[in-house]
């Protein structure tokens, strides 16, 4: 079982969020919102999202400074990540899943850009559009 974190430590331009969000997760993982860099709960975490809740969002009473997140399966909550990945997050910021089934055996890969390019482009939350490139080669 893998407890995968991002952390976030000193990003200039990681604001307090009013809400958060989640899209795919599989039926048999949650994610795990922290004010601490470490996805643990030492400090204090904002939100945890139930397993099998497959698309959420969350919102805030007031803007929270989100300094880490993880994704875990099943209900094994309080466990420590791991792996952690430090990185501000960038335009290119994505985590994405495959397979999102109800089965508990279900595949899943996260990827996570940690180019230090930047901070957060205005639309981060925006879905990708889909677009096709032609290229001419002569």
């Amino acid at each position: 079982v893998t407890y995968l974190c991002l952390t976030l430590p000193n990003c200039a331009t990681w604001q307090p969020a009013t809400s958060i969000s989640w899209q795919n997760l599989p039926a048999n993982m949650f994610a795990t919102y922290y004010e601490t860099e470490t996805c643990r709960t030492g400090g204090k975490f904002f939100y945890i999202s139930d397993v099998g809740t497959v698309n959420g969002t969350h919102n805030f009473k007031s803007s929270q400074a989100i300094r880490s997140f993880m994704l875990g399966e099943n209900n094994g909550y309080a466990r420590p990540p791991s792996i952690a990945f430090p990185a501000c997050v960038t335009a290119k910021e994505r985590a994405t899943t495959m397979g999102n089934d109800s089965n508990s055996g279900d595949m899943y890969e996260v990827t996570w850009s940690t180019e230090g390019s930047g901070g957060l482009s205005a639309n981060w939350s925006d879905a990708l559009p889909d677009t096709t490139v032609t290229v001419n080669v002569s």
